[in-house]
């Protein structure tokens, strides 16, 4: 339905307006205002289609009107209908934001010029309608573009870059603005250039209509960024591609990952290698022990009870006897040595603790090196993985310190912190450069330490190194204690 608000202030032309009104619209809502209170009476009851007025009423004009309405509603036909305006006059509302003006004795121009501004009037709210959409479109499409996760930057078909996001810009270091007008050429990585030119011609000769390829970045500061690319070309009105548009992920931190994950398993398996020459090894050196010293032992033991059976001298068989006794004795103690060698004991009856001793007062005989034990605790309850790992640990250490370290003197250290046991193993010798176990990428050595590190992490433990050259080294086990024991004292 039509709603049509008359502004006249005569009753017999409102009559006459409203008679021409009916005959083209019998079912519309007419509505007559004779003054300014009225009108915004009648304007506050809208919705209105159209406004027809007079141009001279009685308390004010029809361009008085004309405000009243344009305050309200920018699109609003509204036409002018007078029987005293001058061609000025008329010029005036024109301009003032009426859409038409009719004189009162040619009525008959009313509805058609009614019709065509209710179309117009449709149009104009259309035109409106779809700007208001695209600048929502477009604010959206710069929100977007401005709060996306990912770096996107958009570039002419030469690389040259038009505008980037801040997420880009923050990746490479740059201010936005910084980065505008430069190419993503000089941005990439030397190595990674000729890949990415090769997929942009083949994008740009048809052959893809898009790509993605990991390639390096050059930050400001000269530092290296992995991005994952995706790049789209965009087209324009023709069919040549008009923009580049790409989406850079930030993948540094997983490529480093990959990184570490395939140098840890280098070392694994360069450990693994090793650990299976040094278990041939200690099984020679084993071998070769049972076989020098215990089997020639009872070798000569046995020849000396076979002289005795064969019925010698009452002299000879004392003399035998006692060399037989003699070789049987270092036997014997060989073999306790063999087997302290592999695993004291001592470890399972006497604890951690006296076992750490006995290691000391072994490395100070056999080596010379000054081993001080101190304990700050009684021993710890362990499980006897973490018994076994513990004291081999700080075997491998001291006998790293005897070989490499230089030092006059070495101190072990047993203590126990809120659920944890720790073992500390420090020296005065020469130190070294820990980072390449810090970090994995050393390219040969630590492979001690490195296992060591390795069987901790397996038990919940952690390793701490802590050397530099020329400072001498301070090693920190650490391992759980046995499930069940209450907490003691306070973790660093």
């Amino acid at each position: 339905m039509l709603n049509i608000l008359i502004l006249e202030d005569s009753t017999a032309d409102a009559a006459l307006l409203e008679c021409n009104l009916r005959r083209r619209w019998p079912d519309a809502r007419l509505t007559c205002a004779d003054s300014r209170e009225a009108l915004c009476r009648a304007l506050d009851q809208g919705p209105w289609d159209v406004v027809i007025a007079d141009y001279t009423l009685a308390d004010f004009t029809g361009l008085e009107a004309l405000s009243l309405v344009r305050d309200r509603d920018a699109d609003l036909p509204f036409v002018i209908v007078s029987g005293t305006i001058g061609e000025e006059a008329a010029v005036e509302a024109m301009r003032a934001g009426a859409q038409d003006y009719v004189m009162k004795d040619h009525l008959a121009r009313l509805v058609p010029a009614l019709e065509r501004e209710l179309r117009e009037a449709d149009m104009r709210r259309g035109h409106r309608r779809a700007a208001e959409a695209l600048a929502q479109s477009q604010e959206r499409q710069r929100a977007a573009f401005d709060q996306a996760p990912v770096g996107i930057a958009e570039a002419e078909v030469d690389g040259r870059i038009v505008r980037v996001n801040p997420r880009f810009a923050q990746m490479l270091g740059y201010p936005p603005e910084a980065l505008v007008g430069r190419t993503f050429q000089e941005l990439t990585h030397p190595a990674d250039l000729p890949a990415n030119l090769g997929y942009l011609r083949r994008a740009l000769a048809g052959e893809l209509r898009d790509y993605t390829l990991e390639k390096r970045y050059v930050r400001s500061d000269g530092r290296i960024v992995w991005g994952n690319l995706r790049a789209v070309l965009l087209r324009g009105e023709g069919d040549d591609p008009d923009r580049l548009l790409g989406m850079v992920e930030d993948i540094t931190d997983r490529k480093r990952a990959e990184e570490r994950l395939r140098v840890h398993g280098g070392r694994l398996r360069a450990l693994a290698s090793r650990l299976v020459l040094t278990e041939n090894a200690e099984r020679r050196r084993i071998a070769t022990g049972l076989h020098d010293s215990v089997v020639q032992t009872l070798l000569f033991a046995k020849l000396r009870l076979q002289a005795v059976r064969r019925g010698a001298l009452a002299a000879d068989v004392a003399e035998n006897l006692a060399e037989a006794l003699t070789s049987i004795e270092q036997a014997l103690r060989d073999t306790r040595d063999l087997i302290f060698h592999l695993c004291p004991p001592m470890l399972h009856s006497g604890g951690l603790g006296a076992t750490l001793a006995w290691l000391a007062d072994r490395t100070r005989k056999d080596h010379g090196l000054a081993v001080q034990v101190s304990r700050e605790t009684d021993d710890p309850p362990l499980t006897d993985g973490v018994r076994v790992t513990l004291y081999r640990g700080v075997r491998e250490l001291l006998a790293n310190v005897t070989r490499h370290a230089r030092a006059t003197e070495a101190t072990v250290r047993l203590g126990r912190e809120a659920g944890a046991v720790r073992v500390e193993v420090a020296d005065n010798g020469v130190g070294f450069d820990p980072a390449p176990l810090e970090t994995l990428t050393g390219a040969s050595g630590g492979f001690g330490l490195f296992d060591l590190r390795e069987r901790l992490q397996d038990l919940g433990g952690r390793l701490e190194v802590r050397s530099a050259p020329g400072r001498g080294t301070h090693v920190v086990l650490w391992a759980p204690l046995a499930p069940g024991t209450a907490p003691q004292g306070r973790p660093k």
